[in-house]
């Protein structure tokens, strides 16, 4: 809108719950001077604010959802394909996990990976690293060892730091996630018969070298049935985080957080 207009622009946000009796009392007095914005973030379309929406001859229902998980990958997989980029299927899964649920976003990561291997058409562990945020996952790798060392004194700066970063919950849950699908894959090898060095060194793709001494110890003092009850745990806990913003996602992230860390400072699981 222009600077000095007479038209303006308003922004809502929030869940369908919290947004549909606001909209439902006020639908019927829109301002002509004003453009209004709805997002509902958890919103289907059988949901009685988008059925509201669509039956009113003055407003436009858009469908739009966060990328997840297959969707995600398959995004990666054919926005490289278009650049003549073609890697393994083990860094679109990597990549994946560096990406959040924003389109937008994600397009312009991948777009950043094709500009980057324009010439070579391939991309290595490495350089997807700096490309996408190497600082971010070292600052969830700090977070997840402070977790799983139990040091709890240590997890509200980190929290705070990751809130400071603008790095999203789901991205902080799923990193958790894969984390935990790590110390199963090593402790499932572990049991039938592998060395923790040689289930380390099996493991598809590769972790990089200076997480190493982290997996081993973690691996010694997490079973596998620990670590898959924990996995369902962090799916549920997604869930509730997509819900929208009460309770604050960040809030569920951290009380979670500070209870795994403070069973794991107490005993061997």
């Amino acid at each position: 809108m222009a600077l000095i207009g007479t038209t303006k622009l308003v922004l809502l946000s929030g869940t369908s719950s919290e947004l549909g009796s606001a909209v439902k009392a006020n639908i019927d007095y829109l301002n002509t001077d004003c453009r209004l914005i709805i997002t509902a973030r958890d919103a289907t379309t059988k949901h009685s604010l988008v059925t509201l929406c669509e039956k009113h001859p003055q407003i436009a229902s858009i469908a739009c959802y966060p990328d997840e998980d297959r969707n995600l990958q398959q995004f990666v997989r054919s926005n490289l394909s278009e650049h003549g980029i073609n890697i393994a299927s083990e860094l679109i899964d990597y990549i994946s996990e560096k990406l959040g649920g924003d389109r937008a976003i994600n397009r312009s990561e991948i777009e950043k990976l094709a500009l980057y291997a324009a010439h070579t058409k391939t991309i290595k562990h490495p350089e997807i690293d700096v490309l996408l945020g190497d600082n971010t996952s070292q600052l969830i790798d700090k977070l997840v060892n402070a977790v799983f060392d139990g040091k709890t004194e240590k997890l509200g700066f980190l929290l705070g730091k990751t809130k400071s970063e603008d790095i999203q919950p789901i991205v902080i849950i799923r990193y958790f996630q894969s984390y935990l699908k790590i110390l199963i894959q090593v402790g499932a090898a572990k049991k039938s018969g592998l060395s923790t060095g040689a289930a380390i060194s099996n493991l598809r793709p590769p972790i990089y070298f200076k997480r190493k001494n982290a997996v081993t110890h973690h691996s010694s003092v997490c079973s596998v049935e620990w670590c898959l009850a924990l996995l369902n745990r962090f799916v549920l806990l997604e869930k509730q985080c997509k819900r929208g913003t009460n309770p604050d996602p960040f809030s569920l992230i951290g009380q979670s957080l500070l209870g795994i860390a403070i069973s794991l400072s107490r005993q061997r699981v």
